[in-house]
């Protein structure tokens, strides 16, 4: 379907909804040795374990860990602007997946709904879950949620993905960076031997 061919030798885990996936988000990143790509429709500073999404790509970034994101401007327009300035100013590269423009009906629906963290060319984490604490909140019938966040819960599930296949998914990523005109990326750094 995909006209991709399959590749063998990989592993997979189940993630099920915003508490998995954050903390394997999160452990992706902080393991990450020379690349961290992220494309996704809602892009928040969200939360895991009490460290910040922005904190934590800072932090890569300042280790010499390149790091760059793929938001789409759509699904990420309730987000604060000083968010995608705090992570420009430190050096991380922020490509808006098309802006709005009212005045070009074409960027109104062509959306980026992709949501897809890619470590170092060789762990991937896709599915439903976007960076939202939306995903965070207690589910129906349970106490607590995030603070000053009504109490919804969106039930979804990723796929943690080892392996060499995760090379077809970076490479889907350097293909939307480079359509939305992203920086130049030195494409050998993405691909692990």
């Amino acid at each position: 379907v995909a006209e991709t061919p399959l590749v063998s030798g990989n592993s997979t885990r189940l993630l099920v909804d915003g508490a998995d996936t954050f903390a394997a988000m999160f452990a992706a990143i902080k393991n990450a040795k020379s690349t961290i790509n992220l494309e996704y429709y809602i892009f928040e500073d969200v939360e895991s374990d009490g460290e910040r999404l922005g904190d934590l790509l800072i932090a890569k970034q300042q280790q010499g860990v390149a790091v760059n994101i793929l938001y789409d401007s759509y699904g990420s327009n309730a987000n604060k602007p000083e968010v995608f300035k705090r992570l420009k100013e430190a050096g991380i590269q922020v490509v808006e997946f098309n802006p709005v423009n009212p005045l070009n009906p074409i960027t109104l629906n062509n959306r980026d709904h992709r949501k897809m963290l890619v470590a170092d060319g060789a762990r991937a984490i896709v599915g439903g879950i976007n960076l939202s604490s939306t995903y965070q909140s207690s589910g129906p019938g349970k106490s607590g949620g995030v603070e000053n966040k009504p109490g919804q819960h969106w039930r979804d599930t990723d796929l943690q993905i080892d392996g060499p296949v995760v090379a077809q998914l970076q490479t889907l990523f350097l293909e939307h960076w480079s359509a939305q005109k992203g920086p130049p990326l030195d494409r050998d750094k993405y691909f692990p031997a």
